[in-house]
């Protein structure tokens, strides 16, 4: 048979007495209430602990569970901050190879730069070495007209051994305009093979005007001439001066 606070009465034989009985159980039912006990603060404490935390996801009131809560918080925080490292990192590296893009853009953009003029430096030397010259010759005498106009007046090129002839500039100058002209630079080479090297567009009303424009290399014996495409209007009186430089092959 049992006793009311359920502890088990001893069979005849056992060699335990009602009094030993009596004791353990005794002890017994104070141990059980103080580890409940004791469990319980543990339980409290556990959840002012999550609570405190504010983001602790508790589902109970038993120890169980709220040790359970709290390790599960931990993992997803852990989870987060891992998450959220690989992220940084994945940017950082991102940021890094833009960087280099960036760097190396602006490298080739320098040196690009650097070569430019490292060119330009040259061609102003050799220039500033070189023997200007200048030709003259009339186009028309009377009004303008559209081609050639009075004869197919120009001059012969005359390129010494070892030299390069350019021409780099022309300068029209007219005794009066109403209005715009387009003027073609036309070379005949010694084989008769005619070509437009430049074309100029005269303002309107302009008396006299210089095209920086060119940069055209003659041969020897090149035949260069003016042709009148296009008159706006009237003008007379056509002269046309052809400047260049003369430099080392």
């Amino acid at each position: 048979m049992t006793s009311p606070d359920h502890a088990p009465v001893p069979e005849d034989g056992v060699g335990q007495t009602v009094g030993d009985w009596g004791f353990d159980a005794l002890i017994g039912g104070l141990l059980g209430g103080w580890n409940a006990f004791i469990t319980n603060l543990i339980a409290s404490a556990l959840h002012m602990l999550a609570n405190l935390l504010g983001e602790v996801p508790v589902i109970g009131d038993t120890l169980e569970d709220i040790v359970d809560g709290i390790a599960n918080f931990i993992n997803d925080t852990h989870t987060v901050a891992t998450t959220a490292g690989s992220n940084a990192t994945a940017a950082l590296s991102a940021a890094t190879s833009a960087l280099g893009t960036a760097n190396s853009a602006s490298s080739a953009a320098s040196d690009a730069a650097n070569i430019a003029a490292a060119a330009q430096e040259t061609a102003d030397k050799a220039y500033a070495n070189a023997q200007y010259w200048k030709d003259e010759f009339s186009v028309s005498a009377s009004a303008i007209t559209y081609g050639p106009n009075d004869e197919v007046l120009g001059m012969f090129m005359d390129v010494p051994p070892g030299k390069i002839r350019k021409i780099t500039a022309v300068n029209y100058r007219l005794l009066s305009n109403n209005s715009t002209l387009t003027i073609n630079l036309v070379k005949k080479d010694i084989n008769a093979n005619v070509s437009v090297i430049w074309t100029s567009n005269i303002p309107s009303a302009a008396t006299s005007y210089r095209d920086n424009g060119p940069d055209i290399t003659v041969n020897d014996r090149d035949y260069v001439y003016c042709d009148v495409t296009a008159i706006g209007g009237t003008a007379t009186a056509l002269h046309c001066a052809l400047i260049g430089v003369l430099i080392d092959a």
